[in-house]
């Protein structure tokens, strides 16, 4: 079964690298005295509008593919609708939740180049986190088209790496369904991530209605 989402380092630098300088930026304007959350807001938007789109028909398509359904012109329309949401609510919250850091920590203007806050740290974590998330939802909402078509039900499955990096949160999801017992809905019912950074993948697989259908 291929990956969900295609060449995917390459996709998380990318987004990492946007939302990073997005962030450095609101660091220097903390930092001179007048942070500017408007400016960060519509480049993180950007970044995460670049991005997710992609990752979000890729992610269809390529489930689509696998069954022999074609979801294209589908799965453009989900990822205009969807990213249109998520990017500006993304970009949204990371200025918020900066604010309430800030007032929490009472960091001293002159500190925005060491603080996490503004930090490429920050900027990867949010990358990786939303380009997961993003994903599961392209597939949950394709593997809902593809079953209507095929006559059939999709059954949605937790793949994480299998390698010594899995978290103990994601390691007892491995190969889990999403019901039943240790079913990974019972984590999270939206499907990965399951936690911040968390790679895993909801993979779908067919299940005919009929017995001896289309597997």
């Amino acid at each position: 079964m291929p990956p969900v989402i295609d060449d995917r380092d390459r996709r998380e630098k990318e987004l990492a690298a946007a939302l990073a300088l997005a962030l450095r930026s609101l660091g220097g304007s903390f930092d001179a005295g007048e942070i500017d959350y408007r400016t960060f807001i519509g480049d993180a938007q950007r970044a995460f509008a670049e991005t997710l789109t992609g990752v979000y028909v890729d992610s269809a398509n390529s489930l689509g593919a696998e069954h022999g359904v074609e979801l294209d012109d589908e799965a453009k329309a989900q990822a205009e609708a969807y990213v249109a949401a998520a990017s500006m609510t993304l970009a949204r919250s990371m200025a918020i939740n900066t604010a309430k850091a800030l007032n929490k920590s009472q960091l001293q203007p002159g500190a925005g180049a060491t603080s996490f806050l503004f930090s490429p740290s920050r900027a990867e974590g949010a990358a990786i986190s939303e380009i997961t998330r993003t994903a599961s939802r392209s597939q949950r909402q394709a593997a809902g088209l593809i079953a209507s078509r095929l006559a059939g039900t999709m059954q949605g499955f937790c793949r994480t790496a299998e390698d010594d990096a899995v978290c103990p949160i994601c390691a007892p999801l491995n190969n889990k369904p999403e019901f039943g017992a240790g079913g990974w809905a019972a984590v999270n019912p939206d499907g990965s991530p399951f936690h911040e950074r968390c790679r895993c993948e909801i993979v779908y697989r067919f299940v005919p209605l009929v017995p001896g259908g289309r597997q």
